[in-house]
């Protein structure tokens, strides 16, 4: 069995993670390898080869750096989304999005802004009318939009999830 300092040594790449600044680190999990930020609160990463060379390049940027998760797969730069037969779904028109920062789509008045937080990155308002939910560094809402009024939805404590702008479960 390897010891400890066997197991956690990963190579660190060369280039800084390019949203926050953190090193990037090559890890293999289940046989596949692909880079991980070092930050904590950073969710950039890409599938890679065994020397961190991206696997594959996204058709919208070109920057070749496709990550794979439980959705799908994604550009780690430009976020496009990929359609299953390897074309990209994103037609280069900016998807309708009336979350992340922006105005606040429940009160008008105030700004939505990401933030940090015990319990990870989240986006409130700053005029503290109530819209607050969990979200990504770049403020999209974990747990979607809402199919009814497009505005973020968020989970409760109880599992269920809700619009934090209409109300609908």
């Amino acid at each position: 069995m390897p010891s400890t300092e066997e197991r956690e040594a990963q190579p660190v790449l060369e280039e800084p993670c390019p949203r926050c600044g953190f090193p990037v680190v090559l890890r293999c999990w289940k046989g596949r390898f692909h880079t991980k930020c070092q930050n904590a609160g950073c969710s950039f990463g890409y599938d890679t080869d065994d020397r961190g060379n991206p696997a594959s390049r996204c058709a919208v940027c070109g920057t070749g750096r496709m990550r794979t998760s439980d959705t799908g797969r994604a550009c780690a730069d430009c976020g496009a989304a990929e359609a299953a037969k390897g074309a990209p779904a994103h037609t280069g028109a900016q998807p309708a999005r009336a979350a992340g920062p922006g105005p606040c789509p429940k009160c008008g008045k105030g700004q939505l802004a990401v933030r940090s937080g015990a319990y990870g990155t989240f986006v409130s308002c700053s005029e503290r009318c109530g819209l607050t939910y969990s979200s990504d560094a770049q403020g999209v809402p974990e747990a979607g939009l809402c199919k009814a009024c497009q505005g973020p939805v968020k989970k409760t404590q109880n599992g269920n999830r809700v619009c934090a702008v209409c109300g609908t479960w």
